[in-house]
């Protein structure tokens, strides 16, 4: 693999930008976010982070788990949950 070729493991900070404009996130109050957050999600979830930059918010949805498992997969020092949200 290329990553563990040039050892970029070291270098990531997985979950940590915006994968719409590259902002970085910040962790947000559930409360700041509820119009932002599908009803089912928001009942369900209480960690957010918003983008420091669009505004848009992200949560530990599925997205992030599968995510998560493939950077285990690369990454063996993220293989417990590769969960380095800020």
């Amino acid at each position: 693999y290329l990553v563990e070729r040039l050892q970029l493991c070291t270098a990531m900070a997985p979950f940590s930008r915006c994968i719409v404009c590259n902002g970085g996130l910040d962790s947000a109050a559930s409360e700041s976010v509820r119009a932002a957050v599908p009803p089912r999600v928001w009942s369900a979830r209480r960690d957010y982070w918003r983008c420091r930059e669009c505004a848009r918010v992200y949560w530990k949805g599925s997205h992030w788990a599968a995510m998560s498992r493939q950077i285990a997969g690369l990454c063996r020092e993220f293989g417990g949950g590769a969960g380095a949200v800020p």
